[in-house]
């Protein structure tokens, strides 16, 4: 079932990844509405075009009649032309889901904040993938664990897809609120089972998680600190702190699980070409956008305390750059093996107008006062 589940999505997955750099280098980007609206809003918005529409269709019906008579399926599929209409009702899944969010007012590009951005990610992963198990099922007659494996397969390799697009595609510059939320919860719950070694609980006030625009900072005693932070926090409080950025050295992003880090909001710590935004500005953007930020004042790690003056100046720098956001520290120490977190305060806006020294001194003090 698995096999021929992905013999019948290799149409659609071979002209998604077409499609990304079609959509890139925008070849035809003649909206499909046309420009059109209903009552003011846009039936289904720019990023819907007819160059990403119509090549995804034609290269979905080509692959489609090549496998059709060169891997001797017709026992299974009636019609060679089985990729075209997969790439129609791929397409009309597509628009359907765009449709209906510009009616709940969410702009094309962009995405909400928080846990409803985790469940518009899921929609907007398989909303053609269930177009095209209606199409399987009912169209070409495919028995239930035959369309149940094309929806699995598909949607596995439209994840995968969309993934490409956001980190070097069309969707490159786009808002990433969705897909940071979605890997992030999902790897809160991969690493719950950690919890247990973590005996303390990170609690933010709910008035200010509701405004967003907190930068949680620490010492960083240890490279597992990041973790040691978010496992602290109560489900509940997670996902309201979702989505999150945060700052790694950059060797970490070209290591062998650097498409980890860039899947769940990591920011080089280095400004790497004139096309890309310097790390501090990238923060400030976020953080104006709603973005939650996590960044150690130490900078690399260290297991002492350090003097005023060998701290780092980003922090000041984003937050001084920021409209509203709220800076809270926090204590990292450890008794033995297990590792607290302890709230210990926040900078207030009157310090916010202090010398740069003698605001990194105050978050100095108020970590290890």
């Amino acid at each position: 079932m698995l096999i021929l589940g992905l013999m019948l999505v290799m149409p659609l997955l071979f002209a998604g990844i077409i499609r990304v750099f079609v959509d890139k280098y925008r070849l035809i980007t003649i909206p499909v509405d046309f420009g059109m609206e209903i009552g003011r809003v846009r039936l289904f918005g720019s990023n819907k075009t007819w160059g990403g529409t119509i090549i995804l269709t034609l290269i979905s019906g080509f692959i489609g009649v090549l496998m059709y008579y060169s891997l001797g399926i017709q026992d299974v599929i009636a019609t060679p032309w089985y990729g075209f209409f997969l790439g129609v009702f791929y397409n009309i899944g597509e628009l359907v889901n765009s449709f209906i969010k510009r009616r709940m007012g969410v702009e094309s590009g962009k995405s909400v904040l928080g846990w409803q951005a985790v469940l518009q990610y899921i929609l907007d992963q398989s909303d053609s993938i269930l177009a095209i198990m209606i199409y399987a099922g009912f169209g070409l007659g495919l028995n239930f664990w035959t369309v149940i494996s094309i929806g699995s397969i598909g949607l596995f390799c439209h994840i995968g897809i969309d993934m490409l697009n956001h980190l070097y595609g069309s969707k490159k510059t786009a808002n990433k609120s969705g897909m940071y939320s979605f890997y992030q919860i999902l790897g809160y719950f991969l690493l719950s089972p950690l919890k247990i070694l973590i005996r303390s609980k990170v609690y933010i006030p709910i008035e200010t998680l509701n405004k967003r625009g907190i930068i949680m900072t620490s010492n960083h005693p240890s490279w597992h600190d990041p973790f040691v932070i978010l496992l602290s926090m109560d489900f509940g409080t997670f996902a309201k702190f979702v989505p999150f950025r945060y700052i790694v050295a950059h060797k970490y992003l070209d290591s062998n699980y650097g498409i980890i880090l860039r899947i769940t909001g990591a920011i080089s710590h280095k400004w790497l070409s004139l096309w890309d935004k310097k790390p501090i500005e990238q923060a400030v953007e976020d953080i104006n956008e709603g973005y939650n930020f996590i960044i150690f004042y130490e900078g690399k790690k260290t297991k002492n305390k350090l003097d005023d003056h060998d701290l780092k100046s980003g922090i000041v720098k984003i937050w001084r750059a920021t409209d509203n956001a709220t800076v809270l520290c926090f204590q990292i120490s450890k008794s033995h093996i297990i590792p607290t977190v302890k709230f210990k305060g926040k900078l207030t806006e009157e310090q916010k107008n202090l010398e740069l020294k003698d605001i990194k001194s105050q978050i100095n003090t108020i970590i290890y006062g």
